[in-house]
Formats: C-alpha cells, sequence, structure tokens
C-alpha cells in the first residue's frame, strides 16, 4: 500500500509540475508576443513620424521652393516624365537640385530609413509629384524617382491631407528588396516657407526588420531556455518523489510549521528547527533538510537586510520628494506673480508624469515693459530629463535678458547645451517677449507646438515654421516671428503632454479636442481657463496612466496703463 501510495505521489508530482510548466510557458510566451508586437509597432510609427519631422524642418525651403516651382511649370508643358519626356532632366543638374538630393542622403543616413523623398501634393489630380528621391539605404533600390515621376494617391490620402494640411498619414507596406519581401513604416510631413505655407512633403521609410531580426532569436532564445529550466524542475520534483521521500517530507512539514508559527508570533530565539531533525539519508534529502537549515538561518538575517531595504528605499523616495519640491520651487507658482502690475494677467499649470518631469515654464520681467515667455519640453522623464531641464530653463532665462531677441537666445542655448551632450538629449522651446505697452509679441520656436490665440472672438492654431529642436545640431539658426495683441486678446502654450494625452483605447486628445475645449472653457480668468482644458483631458483620459508631463501657460493681454 505505501509503494502504491508513493508511485501515485510521484506521478501526481511530474504530471502537475509538467501542466504547470505548460501553462505558465503558454501565458508568459503570449504575454511576451503581444508586449512586443504592440511595443515595436509603437515605436517605429513614432519613429518614422519624429524622423519625417525633423527631416522637413532642416530642409532648405528656397532649394524646395525652386524645385516645385521648376516641376509645376514643366508637367503643366509636358505632362509626367517618362522614358520619352526627358523635359525634367535639366532639373538634375541644378545646384538646388543636388544640395536637396545632398540633404536628403545626409537625413537618410542619420535616421538610417531606407528612403527619404521629398514629393508635391497634387489632390487635385489625386497624385503625388516627385521632387527628390535619396538613394536606398544599404542596398540596390528596385526603384528610384526622379523630379516629374508621379504615382497615385489614394482617396484616404488626399482627404487626410486636406484635413490635416500638415502631414500625410502613416501607414505600412510591403516592398520587394532582393527576392524577398520587406515591412516599411512610412510617413510625411511638410515643408513650409516664411509664411507657414506648405511647399512639398517630406517622407522618410524606415525597414521594421533592422531591429526585429535581432529581437526575435533573443526572444526565442529566452523561451528555450525557460522551458528547459522549467522541466528540469519538473525532472528533479519527480525524482524526489519516490517512496523514502514522504516521511523525511513530512518531518520538514512539521518542523516547516513550528517555524512558520515561531514567525508569526514574532519570536526569536536560537532554535534550530530542521537542523535537529537529524536527518541522515545521504542523498537529495538530506541536502533539503540541510539547505532548510541553511534557509531558516538565512531568513533571519535576511530579515535585517529587508529593513535595511525598507529604510533605504523610504530615503529614496523621500529623496525623489525633495527633487520634485526642489524642481517645482524654480517655476514660479504664485499667482499673481506680479501683484503690482495689474495689467499682467497670466497663469501656468504643471503636472509631471513622474515624481519629476521635463516640461517646464517660465515668465519673468525682462524690464518695465517687457515680458518674457517660455514653455518647454525635455525629451525623456525622470531624473535626467529634470537635471537637462534646470539647465536649460537658466540658460534660456539669461541669454532672453541679455540678448532682448528670442532667436538669438535660442542661438545661444542651442550651442551651449550641444556642448558635452552624452546623453543627446534635446529640448523643445516656445519662447516669446510681450511689449506691454503695444503688445506686440516676438516669438521664436525651436521644434514646440503651435500656440492658440484668441483674437476677434475666435480661438485658432497660430501656424509658423518651427526651428530645430534644441541640442540636436550645433550649427542652427533660429528665426523669429512677430504677432500683434489687442486689449484683451489670449495666449495659450502648452506642450505635447496635453494633444497626445491618450484614454484605455489609445485615441489621442489631439489638436481639435484642444481647439475646442478653448471654446467651451470659462474665460472669465487665466486660471479658469487651465482649469476647464485640464478638467477635459482629465475626463477624456479617464483612468489611463499620465505618459507624458502636461503643461500649460495662458496669457491675456492689457495695455500698460499710463
Amino acid at each position: 500500500m505505501e509503494v502504491q501510495q508513493s508511485k501515485s505521489l510521484k506521478r501526481k508530482i511530474f504530471i502537475g509540475t509538467i501542466d504547470v510548466a505548460v501553462i505558465l510557458l503558454l501565458i508568459v510566451g503570449g504575454l511576451n508576443y503581444i508586449l512586443f508586437s504592440s511595443g515595436i509597432s509603437s515605436f517605429y510609427r513614432q519613429t518614422v513620424e519624429i524622423g519625417a519631422v525633423t527631416a522637413s524642418s532642416v530642409m532648405d525651403a528656397d532649394d524646395v521652393q525652386f524645385l516645385a516651382d521648376e516641376v509645376w511649370k514643366t508637367i503643366e508643358q509636358t505632362g509626367e516624365r517618362s522614358d520619352e519626356n526627358h523635359a525634367f532632366d535639366y532639373l538634375r543638374e541644378t545646384e538646388q537640385y543636388i544640395e536637396t538630393i545632398n540633404l536628403l542622403n545626409r537625413i537618410r543616413g542619420a535616421q538610417n530609413s531606407a528612403f527619404t523623398t521629398l514629393v508635391l501634393a497634387d489632390t487635385a489630380n489625386m497624385r503625388f509629384i516627385y521632387l527628390a528621391d535619396a538613394d536606398a539605404a544599404g542596398f540596390t533600390s528596385n526603384h528610384v524617382s526622379f523630379p516629374g515621376d508621379c504615382y497615385k494617391m489614394s482617396e484616404s490620402e488626399k482627404n487626410y491631407i486636406l484635413d490635416n494640411e500638415y502631414s500625410i498619414p502613416t501607414y505600412t507596406y510591403n516592398y520587394q528588396e532582393r527576392d524577398k519581401t520587406v515591412l516599411l513604416y512610412s510617413a510625411g510631413n511638410a515643408v513650409l516657407d516664411t509664411h507657414g505655407k506648405v511647399i512639398a512633403f517630406v517622407i522618410t521609410d524606415i525597414r521594421m526588420e533592422d531591429i526585429t531580426h535581432e529581437i526575435w532569436p533573443r526572444l526565442l532564445q529566452n523561451l528555450i531556455i525557460m522551458a528547459g529550466v522549467v522541466f528540469l524542475l519538473a525532472f528533479i520534483v519527480t525524482v524526489l518523489g519516490n517512496t523514502y521521500l514522504i516521511d523525511p517530507l513530512n518531518k520538514l512539514s512539521t518542523a516547516a510549521r513550528a517555524f512558520i508559527n515561531n514567525r508569526k508570533n514574532q519570536k526569536h530565539n536560537d532554535v534550530s528547527y530542521f537542523k535537529a531533525l537529524g536527518i541522515r539519508t545521504q542523498d537529495e534529502i538530506e541536502q533539503l533538510a540541510r539547505s532548510m537549515s541553511a534557509m531558516e538561518k538565512d531568513l533571519y538575517a535576511y530579515e535585517n537586510e529587508i529593513v535595511s531595504l525598507t529604510k533605504d528605499k523610504e530615503r529614496i523616495r523621500t529623496e525623489l520628494s525633495l527633487a520634485r519640491n526642489i524642481q517645482h520651487d524654480t517655476l514660479p507658482t504664485s499667482f499673481p506673480p506680479f501683484p503690482e502690475r495689474e495689467e499682467i494677467d497670466i497663469h501656468a499649470f504643471i503636472r509631471p508624469a513622474r515624481e519629476v518631469g521635463g516640461d517646464f515654464y517660465d515668465f519673468f520681467m525682462i524690464d518695465e515693459d517687457h515680458l518674457g515667455l517660455v514653455v518647454a519640453d525635455v525629451s525623456g522623464k525622470g531624473i535626467p530629463a529634470a537635471l537637462f531641464m534646470m539647465i536649460a530653463k537658466i540658460l534660456i532665462s539669461i541669454s532672453l535678458k541679455s540678448t532682448l531677441s528670442p532667436a538669438k537666445a535660442l542661438d545661444i542655448v542651442n550651442k551651449l547645451l550641444c556642448e558635452n551632450n552624452k546623453e543627446q538629449m534635446f529640448v523643445t522651446v516656445w519662447l516669446a517677449i510681450v511689449d506691454l505697452n503695444t503688445g506686440l509679441v516676438t516669438y521664436a520656436n525651436a521644434g514646440h507646438e503651435n500656440p492658440l490665440l484668441y483674437q476677434n472672438g475666435k480661438w485658432s492654431y497660430i501656424l509658423t515654421k518651427h526651428g530645430l529642436v534644441l541640442s540636436a545640431l550645433e550649427d542652427v539658426n533660429y528665426s523669429e516671428h512677430t504677432l500683434q495683441l489687442q486689449e484683451g486678446d489670449w495666449l495659450f502654450q502648452y506642450s505635447d503632454g496635453i494633444p497626445e494625452a491618450a484614454n484605455k483605447d489609445n485615441e489621442l486628445f489631439g489638436d481639435e479636442r484642444l481647439l475646442e475645449s478653448c471654446r467651451q472653457a470659462d474665460m472669465s480668468s487665466t486660471e479658469s481657463l487651465l482649469k476647464g482644458i485640464q478638467n477635459d483631458i482629465d475626463e477624456f483620459v479617464g483612468e489611463a496612466e499620465q505618459f507624458d508631463d502636461i503643461t500649460m501657460l495662458a496669457y491675456r493681454y492689457h495695455k500698460k496703463e499710463g
């Protein structure tokens, strides 16, 4: 009877261990696949979209305008380019075309993209017209396009361009490369002239397999190792499940219960429960007994260690809280900020995604008649972004006060931030000076969001050409723009944490919702405007986790008295 019971126990242990192992492997493998697929897709979409925006921001608008004018003129005279139509060939010898091709190739190399092209969007005739096409990245392309080449525009692409104006929809497509099919992610962004008008679109394509061909083998290798470890454990447990295991296990179980009761009652004594069993089987059971005895001894030591670790964790939490308070104290948070200046109506709000963040705002008096405004967003989150934010904030404030020019201030800060930027961090900045006497706003934009303006009874976006983000390239010159405010006009600037706020369905808040939120908000004060927008964001996001820092600044212009 004992033999039958031991065989039954042995069989149950083996079968149960195998069943649990298979279930765990299926669950872990499935979760890894889902998380990996979702994460890599989101990563590629963000990468290609950022690549398109960056590429369009560094294009020479004059060269692009020249190519666009020449191609439009030639295509109207001779039609699309073909093997028989050589009317476009002269463009390939022009300085503008050569400079554009060289720039596209540098962009393609820097971004490791498969294709980088410059096209016109002819929505009237449902087609895209090529201006320039960089060489294929790392392989011989099946097709290289030249000025005047055209390809058909889909109805969805046409509608997207008409609705969004400044971008081409991000999508994936299959491409035949050296007798094999590869998956490409594609996105496009507009090249603007000095008046903010769309000239053409830069389209960037990247191959998904550039990273996945390295990740999949590692993922498979990890799963194989996990399977091996689990089945090895099943084998060991099965070996121990024999007739010589039952009685020692009962002894160990009894000792374990006594030990647990001791710990529950918080009794500390020198009794060694497992060593006192005196198990001498000269096999794995004896080793288990010794291990349990050692574990008993280690648990006492680990208990003290856990107490120490808990104290360390509490210290880190306290330090992070202190860091957040320090960062918060560097921002102007007292409203109204200039109580003696009743004509200055301004309010700001920031909510980091973590204990500390990379967003920041600032406003300060440059002199008695000029007010400086800043809204910025540092790449990344956490302590590194917070440190970079502190440096950028100080440099921007000092540079603006010394130059009295937003563009020149950004030039100076960009050069300083590029020095020893080993972590390759960058920051987007919207920087402005308001003349409190006239309402004239002079501003510059380094890759930041488009602000909103309330004028003549309605809200609208201020659309101007953006400069490159700070600390990306050292030799960048930034442009200034002006805006005339009238009595009672509003300016609203924010970080990308607002349009990119997502709900549980991964739907973004977006620019249109933000515009509608401004229209519906309580405009009795700058503070009530921000609260109304924040309430709309919270209601939209719901219980979804906040992904990025949220920063807002509202300013209402009142002419300086006297």
